[in-house]
């Protein structure tokens, strides 16, 4: 969002997956940054690993047990780095202001199964931004291209092919 804000002419489509939450007014805090920054600070990555993979956005809805491995394997490879970064806890209140100065349409996407917070945040972005589309898979939680990639894919592929012909 914030590359399309400051090169608007660069950008011809956006699709976003796991949208922020950019409300102003929103008090969910479905992630508690600071406290798994202080247990990954204090503890280590695999206290966090531990941690993290207990979070509604880790659920896997799928029962697909190669999925699940890749989840698991993705889990490992993560080092953790971000979370040391505090500049990430926040979004610019710029950031907000600025969604309607996006021209470029947009699809905002999530499962139809991920938090009511989550589902909120998106609807919240689909308002601000003047081209917007929203895609809910189905059968799928947080990581909806995990629980269902081929409706994941579908749905992205028709917003490419109606705005992004050729």
């Amino acid at each position: 969002l914030a590359f399309a804000i400051a090169a608007p002419g660069t950008v011809r489509a956006l699709v976003l997956d796991g949208a922020p939450d950019l409300d102003p007014g929103a008090t969910h805090g479905d992630i508690p940054l600071a406290h798994y920054r202080t247990v990954f600070q204090t503890q280590g990555i695999e206290a966090f690993r531990l941690l993290w993979q207990q979070h509604p956005h880790m659920q896997l809805r799928t029962r697909d047990s190669a999925t699940r491995a890749l989840l698991h394997a993705m889990l490992q490879r993560y080092d953790g780095r971000d979370l040391l970064d505090v500049s990430c806890d926040a979004t610019p209140a710029t950031t907000r202001m600025a969604l309607e100065s996006i021209r470029a349409p947009a699809l905002v996407l999530n499962g139809e199964l991920d938090l009511d917070s989550r589902s909120a945040a998106a609807d919240y972005l689909c308002r601000q931004l003047p081209v917007c589309e929203r895609a809910l898979i189905i059968n799928a939680g947080h990581l909806a291209n995990l629980d269902n990639p081929a409706d994941y894919a579908a749905a992205i592929q028709d917003f490419f092919t109606r705005h992004l012909p050729g």
